[in-house]
């Protein structure tokens, strides 16, 4: 599968405004330079939709000492607390939805099928 042109590292660098980039490729090199005590995974079922979610694996991996005990967890509570600006942009995102929503339910004709309401509202 060709997923197109293949961006440079100073790309995303410029593109996120991020200090490091490197290949999936490269991890275990790279962390093997940075010698890190452990490596922190999240592994963990979601309390909402009980989807697990399993840890990233990568060649190389086994030679870390890796903790997925409490990474999960600990992301998952910092997520229950909203700022005053996440609410905001929450009450923003929905009343789009629901403008996008109302835009679809008055395009609607008995006998359309389902794609036809889906693509007005992606498009």
């Amino acid at each position: 599968v060709w997923m197109g042109a293949l961006k440079t590292p100073d790309y995303f660098k410029t593109r996120y405004g991020v200090d490091e980039v490197y290949y999936s490729d490269e991890i275990s090199e790279i962390l093997a330079k940075l010698r890190p005590s452990s490596l922190l995974t999240m592994h963990g079922v979601n309390s909402d939709s009980k989807a697990s979610f399993t840890p990233p694996e990568f060649e190389g991996m086994d030679q870390f000492k890796v903790d997925d005990s409490f990474l999960y967890n600990e992301l998952a509570e910092c997520r229950v607390t909203k700022s005053d600006e996440e609410m905001k942009i929450m009450r923003y995102v929905n009343q789009i939805s629901c403008e996008a929503h109302k835009e679809v339910l008055k395009m609607l004709r008995p006998g359309m099928m389902e794609y036809e309401g889906e693509a007005t509202f992606k498009h």
